[in-house]
């Protein structure tokens, strides 16, 4: 009997020693749970995560040029000046007499200018979902202003033979009859603003150099020619007058439409590129003349004003071609560009003054237009924070 109890207390003895080391293993190879509860954070600090850049870096074009970056939300901004030669049109006094019929001014001068035309640009670049299959997937809203005042003055000191008008013929008063001419003076005063609004998109093609950007927008245009002359008169060549002084005739013209076109751009490299720009505008033009002289012919003296209107469509092409390096692969690297190109004018007002008896029409605007080459250089920086 007591041998059984013995086996029993050994066989007991021996079960609770294995659960022991049973559990004692299996507290062993369970993974501990090393789950903490997430510290909390102040932001202190903002942080934007760029995305990893590509082989070929992405052209984002704005205007004539381009930034590199891969940040999909961001502002930029930029700075360029043009140097142009802006062709004016041609303005003149007197008119030569041909078998008694008054029929070429006597002097006239075109005033043509170099102009230096700086630009003030500022963008937002985004995410594009406003139609991708036109536009891209990424796009740009651009607001830019352009300006330049410039003046000339332009003189004659020959004596010629013929004739000078008064700006109305209806006028009453003397009117001049074959006469000599000298001393022709003309000072030009030009202002021209442009402001312009753009939608512009950033189109990938199969060719991964090749970046289309299609755009569209709005323009506004405003040029004034403010135009002073004088020319002496002599009846006999030998006694002389200040016979017919424009005190101002100006033009002022207000052109406003819309703008479309597609940048066409190719990256030779992450840094250098090349792009062709083509833009064309569909405009509604207002030309305005404001004139008033001081003939001073025959006891003369009365003060001839004329007002002019003139409206009409026309267009304006813009085609340029350039070349844009950026220093570093940064999304916040500048960039400098430069560009040379032909801007068109389809129309632009110029004064026709009277220049014979047979002439009853008074001073007005007559449609004329310009081609004006310039060269560009500029500077971009996209603001990534």
């Amino acid at each position: 009997m007591l041998k059984r109890i013995l086996g029993f207390v050994s066989v007991a003895s021996l079960l609770a020693v294995s659960q022991a080391t049973l559990a004692a293993v299996m507290a062993t190879s369970a993974p501990a749970d090393t789950t903490t509860a997430p510290a909390p954070q102040t932001n202190f600090n903002r942080q934007v995560v760029h995305h990893a850049p590509s082989n070929v870096a992405t052209a984002q074009p704005t205007g004539v040029g381009y930034y590199f970056t891969s940040d999909d939300y961001h502002p930029y901004v930029g700075i360029e000046t043009s140097y142009e030669y802006f062709q004016v049109p041609e303005f003149g006094m007197g008119s030569a007499s041909n078998n008694g019929i008054q029929s070429k001014t006597v002097f006239n001068d075109t005033a043509n200018k170099f102009v230096f035309i700086p630009k003030l640009y500022a963008g937002y670049h985004f995410q594009n979902h406003f139609l991708p299959m036109l536009f891209g997937q990424h796009a740009d809203v651009e607001f830019n202003f352009s300006w330049f005042n410039t003046g000339r003055e332009d003189k004659d000191g020959t004596t010629k033979r013929g004739s000078t008008w008064v700006i109305n013929p209806g006028d009453p008063g003397p009117q001049p009859t074959a006469a000599w001419l000298r001393n022709y003076q003309h000072r030009l005063f030009l202002r021209y603003r442009n402001v312009a609004v753009y939608y512009r998109g950033h189109h990938e093609t199969s060719n991964p150099h090749l970046v289309m950007s299609p755009f569209v927008g709005a323009v506004y245009t405003y040029l004034d020619q403010q135009n002073r002359a004088q020319l002496d008169y002599s009846s006999d060549g030998s006694t002389w007058l200040l016979v017919n002084k424009i005190d101002r005739e100006d033009v002022s013209t207000s052109y406003y439409g819309l703008s479309f076109g597609n940048n066409l751009n190719y990256l030779f490299t992450t840094h250098l590129s090349s792009q062709l720009n083509i833009e064309a505008q569909v405009l509604r033009a207002v030309s305005n003349l404001d004139a008033l002289q001081h003939p001073n012919l025959g006891g003369n003296t009365n003060s001839i004003t004329v007002h002019n209107t003139n409206a009409k469509y026309t267009y304006r092409a813009i085609v340029s071609w350039g070349m844009a390096y950026t220093f570093t692969s940064s999304p916040a690297s500048p960039q400098l560009y430069a560009n040379v190109g032909v801007d068109r004018w389809g129309y632009i007002g110029e004064i026709k003054n009277p220049r014979g008896t047979a002439e009853t029409n008074k001073a007005r605007i007559i449609d004329d237009a310009n081609y004006n080459p310039f060269v560009t250089v500029g500077i971009r920086v996209p603001l990534v924070m």
